[in-house]
């Protein structure tokens, strides 16, 4: 079996490029669930309103919470994979394709 050869320049391209897939998540989702929760709240303290209206402001607020406490458990779980991933590169192992690093699916043809 042919080992593959380690080109420094290509791994490090390749943990950047994960890096900031993993950092855009972030970067682009919680300050929209943010928005979205300061704007439901604001809405409803500009309104009258009765208990399904409360009601359904609450349950939206809640599905914005569990969506942040899960982009924030993805972005740890990235940190912790690329981690792995620069020990690899240190020890000068080649690193997987970028489909794996970046958690992208194959397409089956």
């Amino acid at each position: 079996m042919v080992e593959p050869t380690f080109d420094k320049d290509l791994e490090l391209t390749k943990l950047q490029i994960a890096a900031e897939d993993c950092h855009s998540e972030v970067e682009i989702n919680s300050p929209m669930y943010v928005t979205v929760a300061v704007a439901m709240l604001a809405l409803a303290f500009s309104m009258k309103m009765d208990i399904v209206i409360f009601l359904m402001f609450l349950g939206i607020l809640a599905t914005m919470f569990c969506l942040a406490v899960r982009t924030s458990r993805r972005y740890n779980d990235g940190i912790r994979k690329l981690n792995g991933h620069i020990e690899d590169f240190k020890a000068g192992k080649p690193l997987p394709p970028l489909t794996t690093l970046c958690g992208i699916k194959e397409k089956k043809e």
